[in-house]
């Protein structure tokens, strides 16, 4: 009897830069679930993030960025971390030609840097900003409801929490991704000492109708947004990432998406599909300039 041929890895060996912060903690088990990449090291500024990010993703630390790069042979990078510390990664990534995640694209650094990323992914630059509402649970099935049953979007409103450039960004994004326009228009207002926000959208077809999302400052939902949209044949309320209710002329369902994949599951495994040449939609750089430029001509008007 013949002894069996050993089996080739043919997972991506994956860096992580940073991700000892609370808001990077939900990539921690999708990186761990990933069946398409491995983490064959970890570097943070900081000791003690480095300690910890080696011994929770089983990786060798590194407290050099250079290094990391100079002495393991990389399929990809994932950077978890903001400011200086993500835009130094991204630069090294890119005179390196390393495809790379960028978990944090949002943040009051980026709209200085956005256009000059967006240039670079133009030049080819394999550089995925992490845009995670628009892959949470339930703006996937509210996608396919949109195909399905529900029909083309014909208004949208969004309760937020917060409107700090972040927050508004990325729901700007958002509201364009569902809709997918091609052109937009925002206007900033003030009623009753509420802020808000009229996105009009136009779609690809020139003969379809504008979309109008109105983006409203709301302290009182128990969700960071809150988000309904009326569309040709019913109507769909997103109450957090994994909640979707909608209903149409002759049906309406309450779906709870928990078992569903995380946004973070979703965008890195979409990543790493395209690091190895597939053909994969996902989100882009000069979208998010969009976004960016959107968020800036609200706030100076």
């Amino acid at each position: 009897m013949r002894p069996l041929a050993p089996t080739r890895d043919t997972s991506i060996p994956l860096g992580i830069v940073g991700g000892g912060a609370d808001w990077a903690k939900p990539y921690w088990p999708a990186i761990a679930a990933l069946k398409r990449g491995r983490v064959v090291a970890a570097y943070s500024s900081q000791r003690d993030e480095a300690d910890l990010l080696g011994q929770a993703l089983a990786a060798p630390r590194l407290l050099s960025l250079r290094e990391m790069l100079r002495k393991t042979q990389l399929g990809a990078l994932l950077i978890l971390d903001t400011g200086v510390s993500r835009d130094w990664a991204v630069q090294l990534a890119a005179e390196r030609q390393i495809p790379a995640f960028v978990a944090s694209p949002i943040d009051d650094h980026l709209p200085a840097r956005v256009t000059e990323l967006a240039d670079q992914e133009v030049e080819g630059l394999s550089l995925i900003p992490g845009l995670t509402l628009r892959m949470t649970p339930a703006s996937l099935r509210l996608r396919e409801l949109i195909a399905t049953r529900l029909g083309p979007v014909q208004r949208i409103r969004i309760d937020l929490h917060t409107t700090s450039g972040p927050h508004l960004i990325s729901v700007i994004d958002w509201c364009r991704s569902i809709i997918g326009s091609v052109t937009s228009h925002i206007e900033r207002s003030a009623c009753d000492q509420v802020e808000s926000w009229q996105l009009q959208c136009g779609r690809r077809s020139p003969l379809a109708p504008m979309v109008i999302s109105e983006i409203v400052h709301s302290e009182v939902n128990p969700h960071p947004w809150n988000i309904r949209v009326q569309c040709e044949r019913g109507e769909a309320h997103l109450a957090g990432e994994t909640q979707i209710h909608w209903q149409t002329a002759s049906e309406k369902a309450e779906e709870q998406l928990q078992s569903d994949r995380t946004a973070e599951q979703v965008l890195l495994d979409l990543f790493l599909r395209r690091v190895v040449g597939g053909v994969v939609p996902i989100p882009s750089w000069a979208e998010l300039a969009e976004a960016c430029r959107l968020w800036k001509h609200g706030i100076d008007r």
